[in-house]
């Protein structure tokens, strides 16, 4: 993952943890989120490192972590959703773990 800052991203429409949108840099503008519920998908956790989602659009998305990994300590691969006009900040806490704020 970079530091740059990817723009003008599709939240995969349907949604899903397999065919979700790649998050790829250090931050991600999604501005197109069709329906809620579509998705985009973090990379692998990498201790330290922080990944920030912004939707700039006002329909709820959801965010996966890698598959197999978690977000907020949560069971693995289950979503979060990222609401319209929110930003969220991903931060790797474990080897396998993103923590949300």
């Amino acid at each position: 993952m970079t530091t740059e800052t990817q723009d003008n991203l599709t939240a995969h429409a349907g949604g899903g943890q397999k065919d979700a949108t790649p998050i790829l840099a250090g931050n991600n503008d999604f501005t197109t989120v069709a329906k809620p519920g579509d998705s985009g998908v973090l990379p692998k956790v990498v201790l330290g490192q922080i990944c920030t989602v912004h939707n700039k659009t006002t329909t709820s998305m959801n965010v996966f972590p890698a598959p197999g990994h978690t977000l907020n300590a949560q069971e693995p691969d289950k979503e979060l959703a990222v609401v319209g006009g929110a930003t969220l900040h991903f931060t790797g806490v474990t080897a396998t773990n993103w923590k949300s704020k």
